[in-house]
């Protein structure tokens, strides 16, 4: 018998992109929080009906704004990955600026897996 094998992703973002690049489009922002006050419950609830894990990519600003709902991920078993720092467009940085992000959003996410 053959088994089939899935690798399953989410970006949780929340409002982070949208608080970066479009700071006073409060549209923007409050449709982006919707996956974060509505759609990440729902989502963790039907991976833990189907005793699903996958892995979140998570900027780290959102842990720093949101270590609850990130700490709730981590209580339920998902690996959690870096995903920038404010979801940042890296091929737009610095060399420097780029580490910095990298190395900031790092230490942040680093703290969720003590």
């Amino acid at each position: 018998m053959s088994s089939i094998r899935v690798f399953l992703s989410v970006d949780f973002d929340a409002d982070s992109a949208e608080r970066y690049y479009y700071p006073h489009s409060l549209v923007k922002i409050s449709k982006a929080q919707f996956g974060l006050n509505v759609g990440l419950e729902r989502l963790l609830n039907l991976l833990q009906k189907y005793n699903l894990k996958v892995t979140f990519f998570i900027p780290g600003w959102v842990a720093e704004n949101y270590p609850d709902r990130v700490f709730e991920i981590v209580q339920d078993g998902h690996e959690i990955a870096l995903h920038g720092y404010r979801h940042e467009k890296l091929d737009e940085l610095s060399y420097r600026e780029e580490v910095y992000v990298l190395e900031t959003g790092y230490n942040i996410l680093s703290s969720f897996g003590k």
